[in-house]
Order: C-alpha cells, then sequence, then structure tokens
C-alpha cells in the first residue's frame, strides 16, 4: 500500500511519520493511548515515493504479561479509489445542484419572458377580430383564428417544458407511499372523464413504497387518462395491475383502447410526440414524456405491449427500498 520494497525497509521507522498531516498522528496516538484502541479511521498516509494514500486505519495495543512489553497490531486497508470517488461523487453532485439551481432560474426567466410577447399577439390578434370583424374577409379571420390558436400552443408548449424540467429540480423527498391512496387521489382528479366515458376501472391491491406522492399521483393519472382519451367504441375497461418481483413492484395499466403501432415503443415517450392530429385527440404530446421523467428519477422504467385495435398495457418499474428511505 506504501510502496516500500519490504518488512526491512520499515525498520524503526516511527509510525507517525506514516501520516501526512501530523494533528491526525497525535489524533490517532492520542486515541490509542487513551482507550487501547483507535476504532476504524480514514488517514492519509505517506508513501515512499512520497505520494499519499488513502487508507482505513485500525488498531489496538496488546501488552504481554510479565514483559512489560506492549505492542502495537492493526489493519490498513486500500481505500484510496473509493475515497477519491466519493469525493468526486460529491463534487459532481455540487455541480449538478447548482446546475439545477440555475436551470430552474433559466426556465423560469425563459417563461416570462416568452410569455410576454405571446400574450401581446393574443390580445392584438383578438382585437384585431373583434374590431374589424366586418372588414375582415373570411381568410382574415381564419388568419387572426391561427394566431390565437398559435399563440395559445406555444403558451401550453412552455407549460410544458417547465412542468418537465420540475421532475428533477422541484420533487420531494422519497417517503412510504400507499399506492392504493395513490391510485384513489388519481380517480379523483379523473372523475369527470371516467363519468363522460363510462369507464370502468379495476385494480390489485397496491403496495406501499418510497416515492414522491405527487409525482406518482401524477404518473398513475396520466396513464388512466390517456387509456380514457384513447378508447375505442366501447366504453373504456381498464385494469390496474402490481406484481413484486426480487428487487422491485412491477405495475401495468391495460386498457381496450385503439392500441399503439409497437413500431412507435420510443417515439411515444418523447416530448411533444404526437401519434395523432389535435383535431382527432386534443393534447401536447407530453404525458408519456412526462411518465417516464417521473418513473426514471424513482429508478425504475417504463415501456408498453399493444396492438393497433386491440388496446395497450403500459408496464413500469418502481424498485423497493430496504432500510433508510432515499
Amino acid at each position: 500500500i506504501l510502496g516500500f520494497t519490504g518488512p526491512q525497509a520499515l525498520h524503526q521507522r516511527e509510525l507517525g511519520s506514516f501520516f501526512a498531516h501530523p494533528s491526525e498522528a497525535e489524533r490517532w496516538h492520542a486515541q490509542l493511548e487513551a482507550t487501547g484502541s483507535s476504532g476504524d479511521g480514514e488517514f492519509v498516509l505517506r508513501r515512499e515515493d512520497g505520494g499519499t494514500v488513502w487508507t482505513r486505519l485500525s488498531a489496538w495495543m496488546v501488552e504481554h504479561e510479565g514483559t512489560g512489553l506492549r505492542q502495537i497490531q492493526g489493519v490498513v486497508e486500500d481505500i484510496d479509489g473509493e475515497r477519491r470517488a466519493r469525493q468526486e461523487l460529491a463534487r459532481r453532485s455540487e455541480v449538478l445542484a447548482r446546475s439545477c439551481s440555475e436551470l430552474e432560474q433559466f426556465a423560469s426567466a425563459i417563461s416570462h419572458d416568452l410569455r410576454e410577447p405571446l400574450h401581446v399577439m393574443d390580445r392584438y390578434a383578438k382585437l384585431l377580430a373583434e374590431r374589424y370583424a366586418t372588414e375582415l374577409d373570411e381568410k382574415g379571420r381564419r388568419y387572426t383564428e391561427h394566431i390565437v390558436e398559435g399563440a395559445d400552443r406555444m403558451r401550453r408548449m412552455i407549460d410544458g417544458i417547465l412542468e418537465l424540467s420540475r421532475v428533477e429540480i422541484r420533487g420531494e423527498r422519497f417517503v412510504p407511499v400507499d399506492f392504493q391512496e395513490v391510485l384513489a387521489a388519481a380517480r379523483a382528479n379523473l372523475q369527470n372523464a371516467i363519468e363522460e366515458s363510462g369507464a370502468t376501472i379495476t385494480a390489485d391491491l397496491l403496495p406501499t413504497l418510497a416515492a414522491d406522492e405527487a409525482q406518482v399521483v401524477q404518473l398513475f393519472q396520466n396513464l388512466l387518462g390517456n387509456a380514457i382519451k384513447f378508447r375505442g367504441t366501447d366504453p373504456p375497461v381498464i385494469h390496474v395491475g402490481a406484481t413484486e418481483q426480487d428487487d422491485h413492484w412491477l405495475f401495468s395499466v391495460s386498457d381496450n383502447g385503439i392500441g399503439i403501432d409497437p413500431g412507435e415503443s420510443e417515439r411515444v415517450f418523447e416530448i411533444f410526440q404526437r401519434l395523432h392530429t389535435e383535431e382527432e385527440y386534443p393534447g401536447m404530446g407530453l404525458g408519456l414524456a412526462l411518465c417516464r421523467r417521473i418513473v426514471e428519477r424513482h429508478g425504475g422504467r417504463i415501456w408498453f405491449e399493444s396492438e393497433a385495435g386491440k388496446g395497450t398495457t403500459f408496464h413500469f418499474t418502481i424498485p423497493k427500498h430496504t432500510g433508510q428511505w432515499p
């Protein structure tokens, strides 16, 4: 560990001389003298070549009866790679936290700066349509409608980008969450859509897992909402399944809707990617991108199985966490 050629090279060397920081040597020696043991400590030791190495050092005093001889026994473990990795992780975490803060400020600033010209464009287009309604022909009125619709769509896109960026930036600390209550909250938020469509929703018994409660409610709400929206001629029949596996729970949301082309397995999870026109099914193409971001933040993955005209099943995993909640 210290780069010496053999035991003889260490002969009659003072233990304290191996410590890179004299104060640590004094602290280590004082604890050993006072208690007879140094416990486990992490120290920087000097190498023969002048370099240093992080070590975990444990030592204890042994007294030999009748001779008065005291002997130090111990273990030295090389943790240089581990310690440097921890330092690099801490540095990157600090950089990431700073970047997230800057990203939120940037997103908020961009949102504000973009909203104002959109508001002006929307307001003047509406004024134009109102005050000059009798002077505009059908084509002119259609143009002003397109301006208003475009401003509204851009505003909703800005809101969507902000919502997606805040999954990581403003996510809450994971706590034990009852997924039965999560499903109930998602259903309550969709009550009008459920009643209007005549949807039937059934579910397995769901577990309690470490999660961000608001985000998993949004996850279930988006998946159930899609199952209701993309229905066929029959009322939606939706089932929420949950199966315990080795290190995670596997969830599923199955429906009898119009289905998805399996060839779109990646595209459907991309932001603003739509498989249908706004006239067919209104929306921004944001819901599944948001679902994937939430699932990945929780350490899982999401995918679907489907056949056009025969319904879709979305699967996603949420890891189990034992001991301390992350």
